[in-house]
């Protein structure tokens, strides 16, 4: 299940058209180009997080729930702007 998580804290399904979402789905939802992180916890990678891969360069609002999602596996490390998906690695083609 794909999860839209807005900088407002909401966090929804992701709806997409066809079995996999599109490239350019995926761009509208976060903004902009994306870039996949994985979420990995001792070598397992069951989840990525799509981002705007341009987001902290153009100034993207502070995204407080997916950046305690972040910190989860990795200790405040960093900050997560604007809008973003949670993805399982089965449902992206």
């Amino acid at each position: 299940m794909l999860q839209l998580i807005k900088v407002n804290g909401a966090i929804t399904n992701f709806d997409f058209e066809g079995k996999y979402p599109s490239l350019t789905e995926m761009q509208e939802a976060v903004g902009g180009n994306i870039q996949m992180v994985a979420m990995s916890k001792e070598g397992l990678c069951p989840k990525y997080l799509i981002c705007n891969e341009e987001g902290k360069l153009n100034n993207l609002e502070i995204n407080m729930t997916a950046t305690s999602f972040w910190e989860e596996f990795y200790g405040k490390t960093d900050i997560i702007v604007g809008d973003i998906l949670i993805v399982d690695i089965d449902d992206i083609e």
